[in-house]
């Protein structure tokens, strides 16, 4: 029953005809064409402008990193001349007063590529064993606490500055920061330390 209906239904229905696009239909489908295969190349071309940008990216953050690696190097490169033993006597007479003296030993030495400064300063009041850190160059150093050592007696914050050098050609001068002299102006550069060690 079912099938007889649809078999009448059909009976009724005008055949289709094929489309057949008119010159004008041509033109427009070509440039539908045309479109999206510029689309398409517009599209590649945008993935390899975005594949060109990541691989700028990596190369300048690779080069940064070569840059500090090889900018840490020449620093510990620079410390070389500093590594050795120095000391300083520093005396004072406090008028009618007794006899202040403070005997500083500073060792400077390399260990797995960071630099760092053994102090000791012994007095009458004073008794510091300190570790620093040391930055800097061939010309100038800065001592920054690291931590203490045995016996010590003062504990400076951490990353405290206790002091900075700069040497010529015969002299090392003293920057005090942390640590003060007992005579003199600390902010003026003054010839305090000697190398003992050749």
């Amino acid at each position: 029953m079912i099938i007889q209906y649809f078999r009448e239904e059909l009976k009724d229905m005008k055949p289709i005809k094929a489309w057949i696009p008119t010159k004008m239909e041509k033109s427009r489908l070509v440039k539908q064409q045309t479109t999206l295969l510029k689309g398409e190349s517009s599209l590649e071309k945008y993935h390899q402008y975005k594949k060109g940008t990541v691989y700028f990216i990596v190369s300048v953050f690779i080069l940064c990193l070569l840059a500090g690696c090889s900018s840490k190097q020449e620093e510990t490169d620079l410390l070389k001349g500093w590594v050795g033993n120095y000391a300083f006597y520093d005396d004072f007479q406090v008028p009618d007063g007794p006899y202040m003296m403070v005997d500083y030993k500073l060792t400077i030495y390399e260990e797995a590529g960071e630099y760092y400064a053994d102090l000791d300063a012994c007095g009458q009041t004073t008794d510091n064993h300190l570790r620093a850190k040391v930055y800097g160059n061939d010309e100038w150093i800065s001592l920054v606490f690291d931590k203490e050592l045995e016996g010590n007696h003062l504990k400076p914050k951490d990353d405290t500055l206790l002091m900075s050098f700069r040497k010529d050609k015969t002299d090392i001068y003293t920057y005090w920061a942390h640590y003060k002299p007992l005579v003199g102006n600390p902010n003026v550069g003054s010839v305090c330390f000697s190398k003992t060690d050749p």
